[in-house]
């Protein structure tokens, strides 16, 4: 039923030119493919500016994402983030996980001197 509501939307607003199709709850954006292709400049400067993502229909349907690249300084800290709240979690190795690592390292050989 969500769907197929979506597909109404998308086909009530496609018949327009470029106008996206927000929906309250999401913070993405419906686009059908041609109208992306007929403004993607303006729509990449704008998931870039408004840090949003879009979402491309082909008839009614989803079949690609466009969202903005994070900055490095954010990856940086959302790694920190998560490492630091699964360090809380799991504070030490378990037995498992040191029999996984020697493992791992026992088939890897180290590489041939061709020389030799």
């Amino acid at each position: 039923m969500v769907i197929s509501l979506l597909q109404e939307l998308v086909r009530f607003h496609s018949t327009r030119l470029w106008t996206p199709v927000r929906f309250p709850l999401m913070s993405e954006t419906l686009l059908t493919i041609e109208d992306a292709a007929r403004c993607l400049p303006a729509l990449v400067d704008g998931v870039h500016e408004k840090g949003e993502a879009v979402v491309l229909l082909k008839s009614g349907r989803p079949i690609a994402r466009i969202v903005p690249v994070k900055a490095r300084e954010e990856l940086t800290k959302d790694l920190v983030a998560f490492l630091r709240e699964w360090r809380l979690k799991y504070p030490q190795p378990d037995d498992q996980l040191a029999e996984a690592i020697e493992e791992s390292r026992s088939t890897i050989h180290s590489p041939r001197d061709p020389w030799e």
